[in-house]
C-alpha cells in the first residue's frame, strides 16, 4: 500500500510545488515596449491636464536631483525621444526588438529593422580597422578598436536598455556611490562612465583595478552622443 500511494502523493507534491514555485516566464499581454510607450502616452496625457503653474512646481521636484542637476538638465534639452519626433517614428528602428544579445567578437547581432539611429560626428569613411562602419579615429591608440561586427553592436535593443537607457544608469550610479558612499552625481559625466561600466560588465564580465577594457570607438561615440560633455571635453581611456 505504501508503494502504491507513494507515486501518487510525490505526484501531488511536484504538481503543488510547480504551482506555487516561481517561472521564469508567463504570458503577457503587452510586450515591454508596448508598456513603456503607453506609460509615456500617459505622462503627456497627465501633463495636459495640468495648469502652468502646477507644471512648473513638478519640473522642479522632478529635476531636483542635488550635484549635477544642471548638467542633468542640460542632457534632457538636448536628447532626442519621442517628443521631438511625431511623423518620424519610424525612425526609431533601431530600438526595435532584436536578439538583444552583446555576444563575442566572431558573432553578429541581428539588427532590427529599420535605419539604424545616425552616430554623432561620424566621419565621411570609417578607418581601416573599423568593421562596422560607426567608429572614428580616437585620441589614443589603444582607442581605436572596433566591435568587429557588420551590424554594429550599438543598434542592438540590449545595447539602448543597458548602456543608454537613464533610468538604467541612473540606478547604476547610485549603486556604485552607495557601495563607496560617495554624493550622488547626475552630471553627464557620471551617466557616460555608468553607460561604458555596463557595457564593459555585459561584454567583458566582472573587471577591476589592473583589469580594465577599452570599450569599442562606435560604443563611446554613441554613449557620448546620448550623454555630451557641455564643454566638448572628453576624457580618453585610463589604465588605472
Amino acid at each position: 500500500e505504501r508503494g502504491e500511494n507513494s507515486q501518487p502523493t510525490a505526484r501531488t507534491t511536484s504538481q503543488r510545488k510547480s504551482v506555487a514555485g516561481f517561472r521564469l516566464s508567463h504570458p503577457s499581454a503587452d510586450s515591454e515596449e508596448t508598456q513603456r510607450e503607453k506609460e509615456h502616452e500617459d505622462v503627456k496625457d497627465f501633463i495636459a491636464t495640468l495648469d502652468e503653474a502646477m507644471v512648473r512646481k513638478v519640473a522642479v521636484r522632478g529635476l531636483r536631483r542635488g550635484i549635477g542637476s544642471m548638467d542633468y538638465i542640460h542632457t534632457l534639452l538636448i536628447m532626442e525621444d519621442d517628443l521631438d519626433q511625431t511623423e518620424h517614428d519610424e525612425d526609431m528602428g533601431a530600438f526595435e526588438e532584436d536578439s538583444g544579445e552583446l555576444r563575442n567578437d566572431k558573432d553578429q547581432p541581428h539588427s532590427s529593422a529599420g535605419p539604424p539611429e545616425p552616430h554623432n560626428h561620424l566621419p565621411t569613411s570609417a578607418p581601416d580597422w573599423c568593421v562596422c562602419g560607426y567608429c572614428r579615429p580616437m585620441t589614443q591608440e589603444i582607442e581605436n578598436k572596433c566591435c568587429r561586427q557588420k551590424n554594429c553592436i550599438t543598434l542592438t535593443s540590449r545595447f539602448a536598455k543597458i548602456c543608454l537607457d537613464p533610468d538604467v544608469l541612473e540606478l547604476c550610479i547610485r549603486n556604485t556611490g552607495d557601495i563607496h558612499n560617495d554624493q550622488e552625481d547626475n552630471s553627464t559625466r557620471a551617466f557616460r562612465k555608468a553607460g561604458y561600466r555596463q557595457f564593459v560588465l555585459a561584454r567583458h564580465g566582472h573587471l577591476g583595478k589592473g583589469n580594465r577594457r577599452v570599450c569599442p570607438s562606435c560604443v563611446v561615440l554613441k554613449i557620448r552622443g546620448r550623454y555630451p560633455s557641455v564643454t566638448g571635453v572628453y576624457m580618453g581611456f585610463r589604465e588605472h
